[in-house]
């Protein structure tokens, strides 16, 4: 499998897996830091970023700049 294949893959996966977190937890104010995140998914931190702002542009979470990412508080 290529590297680009399975890294479209990991985002897709952990799209899911945040979207979900962030559904059981609609109070959530802070998601946990990009580093943090990688690590625990074993993700690169650019895939990552994609995956939050792809949340963003689906309104569940936005990015404070210099900050953490926040849930918005919708489904």
């Amino acid at each position: 499998m290529s590297e680009e294949v399975r890294s479209g893959a990991l985002v897709v996966v952990l799209g899911d897996v945040l979207r979900a977190e962030i559904a059981a937890d609609p109070t959530m104010t802070e998601l946990p830091r990009v580093r943090d995140i990688a690590e625990t998914y074993g993700a690169a931190r650019p895939t990552v970023v994609a995956v939050l702002r792809a949340l963003a542009a689906e309104g569940l979470i936005e990015a404070r700049p210099g900050d953490r990412w926040t849930g918005t508080g919708r489904p």
